[in-house]
């Protein structure tokens, strides 16, 4: 049940999370990116809301089991 394609678009998309953590810390780039750097922050957490809704439903009819595993 594990995509070796899937887990690696997750795995860009968490290191894009934490490339945008780390240049929301500097001041001078927020106040001239905030808005881009807001959309694209967005689109990670939908794109990672996503992701858990998709593993859940491959799990299905037993849904919950998506939290057994850490």
């Amino acid at each position: 049940m594990e995509s070796a394609p899937f887990n690696r678009f997750v795995t860009a998309f968490i290191l894009l999370a934490a490339l945008l953590v780390g240049l929301e810390t500097y001041p001078s780039l927020v106040e001239r990116y905030g808005a881009t750097l807001y959309g694209l922050n967005n689109l990670v957490l939908a794109i990672f809301a996503l992701e858990v809704l998709l593993r859940m439903g491959a799990l299905w009819p037993q849904p919950w089991r998506y939290f057994h595993s850490g």
